[in-house]
């Protein structure tokens, strides 16, 4: 079992300055691509390591490289660029705030609720953290799980210095819809140019009509909206990155057979056919020249 699926499993929960988070996911890696605009169900805190790469956050954007922590509240749209010379890497974290359990929500995480998104330079080493969580899980010692909620409560302590220079203000294991709203938010993120309800009823082993609430409650949208709203963003960037790939092209990576249909729901969503969108960020890359 991967580390991403363990921590998935176990459901780890932790506590800090009275606050109570779960952790959703945990992983390292290393990007190979771009994540076009996008959004989550929960928080996501990221350490970069190595690479370099862009944000875009609200229209702005913020340089990435080795040394850079930065974190996205639910809901948060944005955008991460992969430097293909130099490909990023980082740790992160996906968490919620357990506001049934915790007596109170601390000014820190309480900020970052209210502000959505927050970057800065890490100043304390969460690398070690994340590094031994890995160990622990894999060695599976007495006391690893106490030890893996200790170790993240650490890395959250660290990334309130880091992002607010906040001061200071029993294990359970997920449930099964908990489990499946995580597998969800995954397969939406890496499958969502050929995966329909019927194939995520199937991956979550969920009647089509749950799965349908259990998105709309964490996404305020139909299964359809999300699926076309991810398409249509990356539909953009595609178009926009690269102008030697065709909209047929285009249409085909993101699951069209029919180039038309495709150029239909562009232009629904976006108020303008793929070709009149390529040719305006042509038009505004060589006006930045």
């Amino acid at each position: 079992m991967s580390f991403d699926e363990e921590i998935r499993e176990l459901n780890i929960r932790c506590t800090v300055g009275g606050t109570r988070f779960r952790i959703i996911d945990s992983n390292h890696g290393v990007f190979m691509h771009t994540f076009p605009e996008h959004m989550h169900s929960f928080f996501e805190l990221h350490y970069v390591i190595g690479g370099k790469g862009v944000l875009i956050v609200d229209g702005r954007e913020y340089e990435l490289r080795a040394g850079v922590t930065f974190i996205t509240a639910p809901r948060t749209a944005h955008t991460q660029i992969n430097d293909k010379t130099d490909n990023m890497e980082e740790y992160f974290v996906a968490f919620e705030i357990d506001g049934q359990k915790s007596g109170h929500i601390d000014a820190a995480w309480q900020r970052i609720a209210e502000q959505r998104f927050a970057i800065g330079e890490s100043r304390h080493n969460a690398q070690a953290c994340f590094e031994e969580i890995e160990r622990e899980l894999k060695e599976k010692k007495y006391g690893y799980i106490e030890a893996a909620e200790t170790l993240y409560s650490m890395i959250l302590i660290r990334a309130a210095r880091d992002l607010y220079r906040a001061e200071d203000a029993g294990h359970k294991r997920a449930t099964v819809d908990e489990m499946r709203l995580s597998l969800i938010d995954q397969a939406m993120l890496f499958r969502f140019s050929t995966i329909t309800l019927s194939e995520l009823s199937e991956l979550v082993r969920l009647h089509p009509r749950h799965i349908q609430r259990l998105i709309k409650e964490k996404y305020g949208m139909s299964f359809a909206e999300l699926r076309k709203q991810i398409r249509m963003n990356n539909a953009a960037e595609l178009l926009s990155a690269d102008e030697s790939i065709s909209i047929d092209e285009v249409a085909a990576q993101l699951g069209y057979s029919d180039r038309f249909y495709f150029s239909k729901q562009f232009k629904e969503y976006f108020g303008e056919t793929p070709a009149e969108y390529r040719d305006k960020t042509s038009a505004g890359r060589t006006a930045k020249k």
